[in-house]
């Protein structure tokens, strides 16, 4: 059903402008201070608030990932992403922010109202503030207050009602990652080989202090994400070639569990594998070419 997602945040907004507990409205799984930022929203009609919602979606994607949205826009995650009225776009816009080093503390703390796109990132981010943007951490610390005070003002008790309901969205058979990929393994080998590639990959890109490597890698060890949150791989991959490449994929992948050929999303978990090879493709052949252009500038002196 189109704007799904959506409407589930617009009615979880207005039971908080009524007063009313946001957890009594079925579907909702995120942290109270996220509805706060569906007020303005909610204060609208349904289908006027469905198209600003898409607008600002729309020039968000535009505005970040700007010529390659041409053939970005038939990648299904994408596609997913605007059909559910997702949040994705503006967590894109984030993700931005933290590559780019700006305003990292502000990007983080509204990141944090959809914690399972950021934290297994979160120490690699703050030691990269620490080394660079200190200030970052009084932007987080002040957002945070702010958002934390006011939930706890208008519902005291909305962390319990948060943790009730949050087990519920515990979905790592069916997620688009190498959980979802491996959960047709026997429960024990299951459990055993998806927790050593989690492991694994992240110290693995831990190692790399590479932030497009780690937020890949964050995707594909992923337990909790759905097939929409891929489309934060529109900030890392530029080629248009590849985008073909990984729009056939995520189609093919849509097509198992469709035919019921599979059980949940696990076969997109080969759209963040693919990926994350041709990142770490370019970045070598990055380096290479500047080690060669070193040996030449040697060589001429």
């Amino acid at each position: 059903m189109p704007f799904n997602d959506f409407d589930v945040f617009y009615r979880a907004a207005q039971a908080v402008m009524n007063g009313q507990d946001p957890y009594s409205v079925f579907g909702v799984y995120h942290p109270y201070p996220f509805f706060i930022l569906f007020l303005p929203l909610a204060a609208l009609p349904l289908e006027i608030a469905h198209v600003v919602w898409t607008l600002i979606e729309l020039v968000i994607f535009v505005a970040i990932v700007r010529r390659r949205a041409l053939f970005a826009m038939l990648f299904l995650p994408v596609i997913l992403a605007f059909l559910m009225g997702q949040i994705v776009m503006p967590m894109l816009a984030m993700f931005a922010l933290l590559r780019l080093q700006k305003l990292q503390g502000v990007a983080l703390a509204w990141l944090c109202l959809k914690p399972q796109l950021i934290g297994l990132m979160l120490p690699f981010v703050f030691w990269r503030m620490w080394k660079n943007e200190r200030r970052g951490f009084l932007w987080f610390g002040g957002i945070w207050f702010a958002l934390l005070s006011a939930s706890f003002l208008l519902q005291p008790d909305w962390v319990q009602r948060w943790l009730a309901v949050s087990g519920e969205r515990l979905r790592a058979p069916f997620a688009p990652s190498v959980w979802g990929a491996l959960s047709f393994l026997p429960t024990p080998v299951w459990l055993a080989l998806a927790g050593a590639a989690t492991i694994g990959l992240v110290v693995w890109a831990y190692r790399s202090q590479d932030f497009d490597i780690l937020s890949i890698v964050n995707l594909l060890v992923n337990p909790v994400i759905v097939s929409y949150d891929l489309t934060l791989l529109t900030l890392f991959i530029k080629s248009w070639r590849m985008w073909v490449v990984l729009t056939i994929l995520s189609w093919l992948a849509f097509a198992l569990p469709a035919a019921d050929l599979w059980l949940g999303e696990g076969p997109t978990a080969v759209v963040t594998l693919a990926a994350l090879v041709y990142v770490i493709r370019e970045k070598w052949a990055a380096q290479q070419q500047e080690l060669q252009l070193a040996r030449n500038a040697t060589s001429a002196m």
